[in-house]
């Protein structure tokens, strides 16, 4: 579903919490024994500071060692079902997420916590994408939905 690439290191996501890591410039891969998702759909990884951070519904979890071995983040600000996180970006120091339901969190401390992002009038159309440039971080949603919220 998505793949992100820090320190030498490809890491995927998938279906039924599945994740796979490469070293070698994808030649060759290796399945992740334990991304804490159990068996949900992991929407969105992303790679900042040394981590790696993974979104799956209402959870999340992040990783300091390459994708290795992951931590599940206790508060993403994100419930399951209609808030599920689509993507995560990374920009200026700070991780991204947003889902369904017009929801938007930012972490400035490497994931470890969550804090909601109230950006202009999206009001409750679902969020599925976000990148980063120029300090800004631009969000893309249903039926025209769009967010923008610069870094200051």
């Amino acid at each position: 579903n998505d793949i992100a690439f820090g320190n030498n290191t490809f890491v995927a996501v998938g279906d039924q919490g599945k994740m796979a890591r490469s070293t070698d410039n994808g030649k060759t891969w290796t399945a992740v024994a334990d991304s804490t998702f159990g068996i949900d759909y992991i929407t969105s990884i992303a790679f900042g500071n040394n981590t790696f951070v993974a979104g799956a519904r209402g959870k999340m979890a992040r990783s300091t060692d390459n994708g290795v071995t992951w931590t599940t983040i206790a508060d993403s600000t994100f419930s399951t079902g209609d808030n599920a996180i689509q993507r995560i970006a990374f920009g200026n120091n700070i991780f991204v997420a947003v889902g369904y339901a017009g929801k938007m969190a930012r972490s400035s401390n490497y994931g470890v916590n969550w804090t909601p992002v109230t950006v202009g009038t999206f009001g409750t159309g679902h969020l599925v994408d976000i990148a980063f440039g120029n300090n800004t971080f631009v969000a893309v949603g249903a039926n025209g939905t769009m967010a923008r919220w610069n870094v200051q």
